[in-house]
């Protein structure tokens, strides 16, 4: 992971303050809250720390935090998260440049069915309409954080990703548009979206809120079963971002608590849902008597979950270890536990009936000539469609790893195709046109021309070549799903 990307410098890390009522002290031996008064903090609008819609609580599942009323349903908070220190929520975040987009997610299913994050840009009816400029952006810092959870469970041996809701395997970001004062606070947020239906036991919501009045604020339930029936593992969860923080690193915070992170009895546990080991990305100095932050783990654990994994997110923990026997998020049913197997396509030609092919057997080299062949199960004929954004997609071959590749990244008509290494050039990517018979061209996106057979010549070795689309049989292509 590149640290620009995820804008460490702009990241939770090294946020500081307290967001928890100033008068309450947590017991770590115990467990229990001091009954003393509570007092809400001040509201500090430069630095998002808004309290507005919570309120503290001394008893119940909530004690020592906040209740956020959501309908007839109670959820917990432990307030908001502080922007760092020395910058302000009141700062435009941009969207980002075109060539900084590129998302890449783990796709599942239909996009739909099952326990799944719902991407959200949330407005006010009183705030201009910036969702088309920022749709990329949003799915950009939704792959990131997804990238965060894949690093931090491979430091682990096993694999997690968010099961995001997907429309052609991209991220399905929801355009929301909530009442005037929808924005103004974090129980309205969600009491807003529940009232438009947004309230799913099968969801959690990830909420892009184009606004500039928190850095973010999420809910979880201090409940550290370790069974399925853990109070984290249903959904609704509301996780909110306001645009002075939207980035990668935030959104993966905010999200991680929705999946139950980090609980009180936590061996590094603050107690009021983050962690004391500094490099880790949950973890600041949040309320009173917080101890001391460690230096536990370095500068490689930056922009990972769980320092020492041995706090809330580890894939496989030892038998007798606190995540064995306590709620682990990594155990969450809103996250993929495998990366579902991947769908591998031979890609037959109508005119010619001959399938495209990596020649010399695959050879792994880049440049290698993509021509036709006569169709056989070999897995240099077999091709990964993965995503990108806006509807392209980048051909994958299974022999290789490597890319379609349009060669120099010419615009001409009858540039020819190789393989070549991914890099994310529009010359790689691709958009598949459905012609409504079964068949569908194969359209360049740096180009917009289409994957071609030379003059429909049906002998094998013939290189694939881009040339106007007419939609012809020369270029029309049937996907056969492989075993």
């Amino acid at each position: 992971m590149k640290p620009s990307r995820f804008m460490w410098i702009f990241a939770l890390l090294v946020l500081f303050g307290s967001s928890l009522p100033t008068t309450q002290a947590q017991s770590r031996k115990d467990g229990e809250v001091d009954n003393n008064d509570v007092t809400v903090p001040v509201n500090d609008p430069e630095r998002g720390m808004i309290y507005d819609g919570l309120t503290p609580t001394k008893t119940g599942p909530c004690a020592g935090m906040y209740e956020v009323k959501v309908g007839d349903q109670i959820f917990c908070s432990h307030g908001p998260d502080p922007i760092a220190k020395g910058k302000s929520v009141k700062d435009e975040t941009l969207p980002l440049e075109k060539a900084a987009i590129n998302p890449m997610i783990v796709c599942n299913g239909d996009g739909h069915a099952g326990n799944r994050t719902q991407v959200m840009y949330v407005r006010a009816s009183d705030r201009p309409d910036r969702f088309n400029q920022f749709v990329g952006s949003i799915r950009q810092w939704s792959s990131d954080m997804d990238r965060i959870y894949q690093t931090s469970a491979q430091e682990t041996g096993g694999f997690r990703a968010v099961n995001f809701v997907t429309n052609n395997c991209e991220i399905y970001v929801m355009n929301v548009v909530v009442p005037a004062d929808g924005d103004d606070s974090i129980d309205k947020t969600a009491n807003a979206l529940k009232a438009l239906g947004h309230n799913r036991a099968d969801r959690k919501y990830l909420t892009f809120v184009d606004n500039n009045i928190l850095c973010g604020v999420a809910f979880y339930m201090l409940d550290d079963r370790p069974d399925q029936n853990n109070a984290n593992n249903f959904g609704p969860g509301f996780a909110r971002m306001d645009n002075g923080c939207w980035n990668g690193a935030t959104a993966a915070h905010e999200h991680m608590h929705t999946m139950g992170a980090v609980q009180r009895s936590a061996p590094n546990s603050t107690a009021y849902g983050h962690c004391i080991d500094d490099e880790d990305i949950m973890c600041y100095v949040d309320g009173p008597g917080t101890p001391p932050m460690q230096n536990r783990c370095g500068a490689s654990q930056y922009g990972r979950f769980d320092c020492n994994h041995d706090d809330y997110f580890h894939t496989n923990p030892p038998a007798g270890s606190y995540l064995a026997t306590k709620w682990n998020s990594a155990n969450n049913k809103f996250l993929l536990k495998q990366a579902p197997g991947a769908t591998y396509y031979r890609v037959r030609n109508r005119a010619t009936n001959k399938c495209i092919d990596v020649a010399q057997g695959g050879n792994p080299a880049n440049g290698t000539v993509i021509l036709q062949w006569d169709c056989h199960n070999g897995y240099n004929q077999q091709w990964q469609l993965i995503s990108t954004d806006n509807g392209f997609v980048r051909f994958v071959s299974r022999a290789t790893g490597k890319v379609m590749d349009v060669s120099a990244a010419s615009t001409s008509d009858g540039a020819k195709i190789h393989q070549w290494e991914w890099v994310g050039g529009a010359n790689q990517q691709w958009r598949i046109n459905n012609l409504g018979n079964g068949y569908s061209t194969i359209t360049a996106r740096h180009s917009g021309l289409a994957v071609d057979i030379p003059w429909c010549d049906a002998a094998s070795g013939v290189q694939l070549q881009q040339v106007n689309p007419t939609n012809n049989d020369c270029q029309s292509f049937v996907f056969e799903p492989m075993q």
